[in-house]
């Protein structure tokens, strides 16, 4: 039996889902920065979702070497 593999825009549409189920209607609140790499600052933004608030990083892509990719965290 052989599984189907997703295709990328399947791929897409799961993050994008997972993102919006996360942060969704959320406020952005504060901008956040790290700049513990002086080479390379990571930029991002709180979001609050009710009584949940998030730390949103936006970086290349999940392993760092490509296009935009949001990393989310509870704050």
């Amino acid at each position: 039996m052989t599984t189907a593999r997703k295709t990328e825009t399947q791929y897409a549409i799961e993050y994008l889902d997972s993102v919006m189920d996360k942060i969704g209607d959320g406020v952005i609140t504060n901008p956040l920065i790290d700049d513990s790499d002086s080479h390379m600052p990571f930029i991002g933004f709180q979001v609050k979702k009710g009584t949940k608030v998030f730390n949103v990083w936006v970086l290349r892509d999940p392993e760092g070497n490509g296009s935009g990719h949001l990393e989310i965290e509870k704050a």
